[in-house]
């Protein structure tokens, strides 16, 4: 299995554009989970999905599985999974946290087929965007929770986070749902990171809008380039000149 470095942070804190320079320059996969789970909304869901949830949350099946309409698709394109798919399009269409029972199973499936032969060579490890948001997505990801070898915090203001949500949004209806998700997320932090700092895979980088994108990647690669488990991914990093 390659290695995962979870990348994290409250949204709009400029984690992806962070993660994604480092993705290009390390020879990374970049995998945003955000951008899966909003593709996932518009193709049928697998079937394996379905039967995990009624497998192991037998509580929560009837009420997100339409399992009437898995024994009788067998009509090509037509998804088997409607009020799963349904379900989720609610939580993304809110920019609320999916849970970690329709959210752990789909993102282990993902990884397992990013780790095929040819990206086992290619690559020298997975950079995920946007996982874990909660303590228990982590430990309730056992291929992603072995796999993970270091998680990058970018730590940003609220309000600066906010500030660059609204400029890029235009003021888009989506502020109240941004406030929503922002107020998860940040109930959810201290745990998450202080379980992170107790199994020393933590390093925090800041990214609080004091200065340019370059010069916060920069920051950031000084950072990594001390920090074992990075040099243990991707070898001797060489600091950007600016």
């Amino acid at each position: 299995m390659l290695p995962i470095i979870p990348l994290v942070g409250v949204m709009s804190s400029g984690k992806s554009t962070l993660g994604r320079k480092l993705a290009e320059e390390f020879n990374l996969y970049y995998f945003s989970v955000g951008d899966f789970f909003r593709s996932m909304c518009e193709s049928p869901l697998p079937r394996f999905l379905a039967e995990v949830v009624r497998r192991d949350h037998p509580d929560k099946a009837d009420q997100y599985i339409d399992f009437e309409a898995f024994q009788n698709a067998n009509v090509p394109g037509v998804s088997p999974a409607v009020c799963l798919a349904a379900y989720m399009h609610q939580f993304i269409a809110f920019r609320d946290t999916i849970p970690h029972f329709i959210a752990i199973p789909l993102l282990q499936d993902k990884i397992k087929d990013i780790n095929d032969i040819e990206n086992a060579y290619k690559y020298k490890g997975i950079l995920l965007d946007g996982f874990p948001r909660q303590l228990d997505h982590l430990e309730s990801a056992e291929i992603i929770n072995s796999s993970t070898h270091l998680v990058i915090y970018v730590d940003c203001p609220v309000p600066v986070a906010r500030s660059r949500f609204l400029k890029r949004s235009q003021g888009a209806p989506d502020s109240a749902a941004y406030e929503h998700r922002v107020w998860a997320y940040e109930e959810s932090k201290p745990h998450l990171l202080t379980e992170l700092r107790l199994k020393k895979l933590l390093l925090t980088t800041t990214n609080d809008g004091s200065k340019t994108v370059d010069q916060a990647y920069g920051d950031l690669v000084e950072q990594l380039s001390s920090n074992a488990r990075w040099r243990a991914i991707v070898g001797p990093t060489c600091l950007p000149l600016f």
